[in-house]
């Protein structure tokens, strides 16, 4: 029998795989060029949208916020250039990371089943699974003495020939399991800080309209900016604005306003110094 019980390794090919196919989903701006203030941004961004027990406390494991102080000040705190070693893995400068920074990047590019135990757990489930289909190697009437040895060596034959189709089968079922995540929608919405791919005729708790797939604004995001981040890079404007109401918030690339419709501009050293986090 063939056994293919997964491990630590596995489970990190199995996130840099979703972390290549997040290149093209929602967060997709954030991993084309992982700077580290790019992916500390995310990490705010996936925070305030909610974190299950699991990735709280991988978040904690992460950041390692203070007794007298909570989580989300700690990554508002935080020195993006201690992300350094998580963007070297991403842009495949390091191959190895250490488990802390695979589980955190595995957060952000929302990999499941993570993190690395249950990964594991649900291998050994899925083997389980395996053993269960491949123990009916055996034969079911009982042969009698003539027929014995005939009838028991078909029955192998039998599954000697099966065993390479269904070991297939199964594997294939448990990956898409793990990476099937996107699916093309027809329309979008702004929710919170990005446009989600939706069914045009699907029901929404967000109030902001529901209007036709543009792939090219699936990148298109608010950003939450520190004051010392730069907003220029080769002489060309990486982070625009609007302002309303003495109100100004930050998007990653030039366009129109998801709400307003109002043209953004480019961030100048003002608008970052006086309203930057």
């Amino acid at each position: 029998m063939i056994k293919m019980i997964l491990t630590s390794k596995d489970y990190l090919r199995a996130v840099l795989s979703k972390f290549e196919l997040e290149k093209r989903g929602n967060y997709g701006s954030f991993f084309l060029n992982p700077s580290p203030a790019e992916l500390l941004n995310l990490c705010l961004i996936i925070y305030d949208k909610g974190l299950s027990n699991a990735d709280k406390a991988t978040f904690a494991n992460y950041f390692q916020p203070k007794h007298d102080t909570d989580l989300r000040k700690t990554i508002v705190d935080y020195i993006s250039s201690d992300f350094k070693a998580i963007n070297f893995f991403l842009i495949g400068k390091t191959k190895e990371p250490n488990l802390k920074n695979l589980e955190l990047v595995a957060v952000l590019v929302d990999f499941n089943p993570r993190p690395l135990s249950k990964f594991l757990d649900e291998g050994r489930q899925q083997q389980q699974i395996r053993d269960e289909v491949f123990v009916k190697d055996e034969v079911f009437e009982i042969p009698s003495k003539e027929e014995g040895i005939i009838t028991e060596n078909l029955g192998k034959s039998k599954w000697r020939k099966i065993l390479p189709y269904a070991t297939f089968i199964l594997g294939f079922i448990f990956i898409g399991y793990l990476f099937s995540t996107y699916t093309t929608k027809q329309c979008m919405q702004w929710q919170t800080d990005h446009y989600e791919p939706i069914d045009c005729q699907e029901v929404s708790k967000f109030e902001t309209p529901i209007v036709a797939l543009k792939e090219e604004l699936l990148h298109f995001r608010q950003l939450y900016p520190k004051k010392e981040d730069p907003f220029i890079q080769n002489g060309q404007p990486i982070i625009w604005y609007s302002k309303k109401d003495n109100v100004v918030e930050f998007f990653n690339a030039d366009g129109k306003h998801p709400i307003n419709g109002k043209n953004l501009g480019p961030v100048n050293f003002y608008i970052m110094h006086k309203h930057g986090r």
